[in-house]
């Protein structure tokens, strides 16, 4: 993370010092569905291509900040017809009491073939396509940070 001072010229100073390593920790999905106040929400699709009629590739990012912390999702969704579907998902956690983020991304894909025979219809929503999708792969990384005193 960077400040950009209000002096012209004076270029870009670090404004934690910060840590990345794995980590087995993953981000509380039970925590996220409790209940409480949303201070912000957004839902911004960052681009869309319907592939020439074979399909459709979104990528979109979601924010949602609450008193205990804040959580974006930013997804890539991939759908060729007749042949793949792949969802790259990057998740972004904060816990406020925390000196920490944690950040999971993963892969599902699943090849039409090996789904036809799920499928009710040819009419899926997107989100429907990650029920039949498996993970293959995925990286979990904690990045701790500890704050620098920006007054030297």
């Amino acid at each position: 993370m960077f400040h950009l001072s209000d002096q012209l010229n004076s270029g870009l100073r670090p404004v934690c010092h910060s840590q990345v390593q794995p980590t087995t920790e993953r981000i509380d999905q039970a925590k996220l569905m409790n209940r409480e106040p949303i201070l912000f929400f957004e839902d911004v699709v960052l681009f869309e291509d319907e592939l020439h009629d074979h399909g459709i590739s979104i990528l979109s990012v979601k924010v949602r900040v609450m008193p205990s912390g804040f959580f974006l999702l930013l997804r890539f969704f991939l759908r060729v017809d007749g042949v793949v579907i792949r969802v790259n998902d990057t998740r972004i956690y904060h816990q406020a009491d925390t000196s920490y983020l944690l950040r999971e991304f993963v892969t599902k894909e699943r090849y039409i073939k090996d789904i036809v025979s799920l499928m009710k219809s040819s009419l899926f929503i997107n989100q429907e396509f990650l029920l039949f999708c498996d993970c293959i792969s995925g990286l979990f990384l904690l990045f701790s940070f500890e704050a620098v005193d920006l007054e030297r």
